[in-house]
């Protein structure tokens, strides 16, 4: 391209910014997808409903779903909206921007119970449930991490809109699609695994074989299910197996992909306030995606949502760690201090998952009524260690925003003195 061809408005393969081209491109094409998605969850509504004769009941929870989709792809739009007016040079306000910034997060916090007994009334009520719920459902599970994520950036510098955007849509699509990649594959690893060891215990393969019967026997209810499955639940080898898979390796793998925003932006060189705040925007991301997917549930809705505040709180506390233990790696070239950070993370996500799944088992087997052994009984304390990590997180929430301001206020006292 000659000179005169420049001056006169060509633009090059050089002039192009190809992280907004691939941020235009994968936002898009997310943002497409989870629209179809949504569709398709509306359509199943409409068919069982009208063909089958589904009640107005049953089918709430898949209408809860697509409107759960239908909102992650109005929250992935900004991403390509931004990177298209990078690429295009033209300023775009989005007017969602400036009613987000009027609502204050406090005041939402405070309303929150009051959300929280609407939809639980409304449940009730299978006639408005399916219409009414759903955006009440949005605004219940997004109210707690809006909180909590201003909580964690509060009064520190932000960058540009379409970074942050690109950080929180990477989060909240593709990195649950690769952690979901990856869970899978090591479940294969571990169905693998188990059916080796039914060729050695041919009683615990009958034992399995019979479950199975049992369940095909009977109505799929949950309490049909729980009478069936609680007496496995009782085996030492399957609560370990359990304890295995979601307190080791989903944290193994979680606390590596939930912070994908950060992983994207490898080459900018970011400090680790900017790696803080990138991490707890991804991990935002990452626990509205999970939340608004795990409590798209009528039966227990207003327990689900509830609980699920607590498990935010540690996503976005430890992806935020993460965040910056990769900005001090890249920046200062401290691995041994992502390392730390990365065990810190997993460490906590895994007492998380680890009490979680001991607090089910103990429930659960108390509901069937079975004699319970003593590594069950450790289900009743853990709530009061959920609890504990729920105090910690939210504490490290806080004072981590403390000392990354006080930092940025004495560099930029020393600026003023290098002046």
């Amino acid at each position: 391209m000659s000179m005169n061809e420049s001056q006169q408005g060509y633009t090059t393969a050089k002039d192009v910014h190809w992280p907004s081209v691939w941020q235009l491109v994968l936002s898009s094409l997310a943002c497409v997808v989870l629209f179809l998605f949504a569709l398709s969850y509306i359509l199943l509504a409409v068919w069982d409903v009208v063909t089958l004769g589904v009640s107005l009941r049953a089918v709430t929870s898949t209408i809860l779903m697509a409107s759960s989709l239908f909102f992650s792809a109005l929250l992935v739009f900004p991403s390509a909206a931004y990177a298209f007016s990078r690429l295009t040079s033209r300023s775009i306000i989005f007017p969602g921007e400036r009613f987000f910034q009027a609502i204050k997060p406090g005041f939402l916090m405070i309303m929150f119970p009051v959300f929280v007994i609407l939809g639980n009334f409304i449940t009730s009520f299978d006639q408005i449930a399916w219409f009414v719920l759903p955006p009440l459902h949005i605004v219940v599970i997004g109210t707690p991490i809006y909180w909590l994520i201003s909580i964690a950036i509060r009064k520190l510098p932000q960058s540009s809109p379409q970074r942050q955007w690109g950080v929180f849509s990477s989060g909240l699509v593709l990195g649950p699609v690769l952690i979901m990649v990856f869970e899978i594959g090591a479940l294969f690893l571990i169905v693998i695994g188990l059916m080796v060891i039914m060729v050695y215990q041919p009683d615990l393969s009958d034992y399995l074989i019979s479950l199975a019967d049992r369940i095909q026997r009977v109505p799929p209810t949950v309490e049909n299910l729980t009478r069936i499955l609680a007496p496995l639940l009782t085996r030492p080898s399957i609560i370990y197996v359990l304890l295995t898979f979601t307190a080791v390796i989903v944290p193994l793998i979680e606390e590596v992909f939930k912070p994908i925003g950060v992983w994207l932006l490898i080459g900018r060189k970011l400090n680790p306030m900017e790696g803080f705040i990138a991490g707890c925007l991804s991990g935002a991301a990452y626990a509205l995606f999970e939340n608004l997917s795990f409590s798209s549930n009528l039966d227990g809705w207003t327990t689900l949502v509830v609980v699920r505040i607590g498990t935010s709180i540690m996503h976005i506390a430890t992806s935020g760690l993460m965040g910056w233990g990769l900005a001090v790696a890249w920046k200062e070239g401290r691995y041994l201090k992502l390392g730390l950070a990365y065990f810190i993370a997993v460490l906590f996500h895994g007492l998380w998952n680890g009490l979680t799944i001991m607090t089910a088992i103990a429930a659960i087997t108390t509901l069937a009524q079975i004699e319970q052994s003593a590594l069950i009984k450790i289900g009743f304390t853990a709530p009061f260690g959920l609890l504990l990590l729920v105090v910690i997180t939210l504490l490290f929430l806080i004072r981590s925003n403390k000392v990354l301001r006080k930092n940025l206020s004495e560099q930029e006292a020393l600026s003023t003195l290098n002046d």
